[in-house]
């Protein structure tokens, strides 16, 4: 009798591994941290309207029975190209709280270059309202020879003037992201993107290349790496 139970307990721990390896195996799989949101569809064409073979802009989503959700954490990179939206284009809201590992927002290339439309720009930010991302990016958004006959300063006190909004009443767009990279913008732009966003929440690795040399008004409180 003692012989057999000491059989039987060696082989149930023989067996143990396998039982625990096949439990696991057929455990459920809790879901990836997803996000669900009534603007799920509009944010999805955004993007769409935005994709290139470069940016295939493919935003990752799950299937919960008939509905579909959004990952909560972007492991693509993701464009914005303004040349391809108006203001038809851009929704009033997007999925709040996507975290993207890399957030692009570019203009054309020179063969295809548009002028600099503050009032996109603005409401993609209004749209979002908070942009979390490892990284964020902005590219070859110039206004220097690129509006000719208009002034691009009176262009942006235009999209900032207090008739419009007052500045104690606006909400501006809250950026929680590690590093910002700024490439081939002309220092309007820079500037009008500063007044336009909250970045108090964060310290980031700030990198900026471009022909130009840059004040307090920009550079108070950031970190430059200057190439």
């Amino acid at each position: 009798m003692w012989k057999q139970l000491s059989a039987a307990k060696i082989v149930f721990l023989v067996l143990l591994p396998c039982i625990a390896y096949c439990a696991e195996a057929l455990a459920p799989i809790p879901p990836l941290p997803h996000i669900v949101s009534p603007y799920i569809k509009q944010t999805i064409k955004f993007f769409g309207r935005c994709r290139s073979s470069s940016f295939p802009n493919r935003l990752e989503t799950i299937q919960a029975g008939e509905e579909v959700h959004l990952l909560k954490r972007q492991a693509q990179p993701m464009a914005i190209a303004l040349h391809k939206l108006t203001l038809r284009s851009v929704p009033e809201k997007l999925v709040p709280g996507i975290e993207f590992s890399s957030l692009l927002i570019k203009a054309a290339t020179r063969s295809t270059y548009r002028p600099f439309r503050p009032a996109v720009m603005d409401k993609i930010l209004r749209a979002f309202g908070t942009i979390c991302a490892n990284r964020l990016e902005l590219w070859n958004i110039d206004t220097n020879g690129s509006i000719r006959g208009v002034n691009i300063i009176q262009t942006l006190t235009q999209v900032l003037s207090p008739r419009l909004e007052p500045e104690l009443t606006r909400t501006k767009c809250v950026l929680s992201i590690r590093s910002f990279r700024i490439f081939g913008n002309d220092l309007p732009v820079i500037r009008w993107f500063q007044n336009q966003v909250d970045m108090s929440s964060c310290q980031i690795n700030l990198m900026i290349r471009g022909p130009f040399s840059l004040d307090n008004r920009v550079s108070s409180g950031l970190t430059l790496r200057l190439l």
